[in-house]
């Protein structure tokens, strides 16, 4: 009996070791194909934190992943919100620390053309001007063994 919990206990460990290592491995495409650049190494470190916290267990079995994210160029502040069908994760993030409770950053309207991938739409949308801020949305389609990544960058939505 011993014996059968041993087995299972490393199966379970090898079993998340191996759905970590894959997530990383798309978290490292997705930094890869980002727009803007100068986020892509912080971003990939976000969402690793995020994993490695538990906040991201609804990727697992899941075709298509949404990102929306924004950054305040005047104080640094990360907003992002990463979701699937299956859940979601709405963040602050500045300075290495992570709030998830005072920002709502992303309207429903804004979720719905990232879901859609409506491209002419969010452009369609957007303000005239940044207004110091960054915003950008990524969809990740996950088939068979196959990753495919698009990006989008934009001004604040309307």
């Amino acid at each position: 009996m011993q014996y059968k919990k041993l087995i299972f206990l490393l199966l379970m460990f090898l079993g998340n070791k191996c759905l970590s290592q894959s997530f990383e491995a798309i978290s490292k495409k997705i930094k890869y194909h980002s727009e803007p650049k100068h986020l892509a190494g912080l971003n990939h470190k976000i969402r690793l934190d995020l994993y490695k916290q538990g906040k991201l267990d609804f990727l697992h079995h899941c075709d298509t992943i949404f990102i929306l994210g924004s950054q305040f160029t005047d104080s640094g502040i990360l907003l992002g919100k990463i979701w699937t069908r299956n859940g979601s994760v709405t963040y602050s993030y500045q300075k290495g620390v992570f709030d998830f409770d005072t920002y709502q950053p992303f309207t429903p309207y804004e979720c719905e053309l990232i879901e859609k991938w409506d491209t002419a739409k969010i452009k369609a949308a957007q303000t005239a001007q940044l207004d110091g801020t960054y915003n950008y949305g990524t969809r990740v389609i996950k088939k068979d063994k196959t990753i495919k990544i698009d990006n989008i960058s934009f001004n604040q939505i309307r």
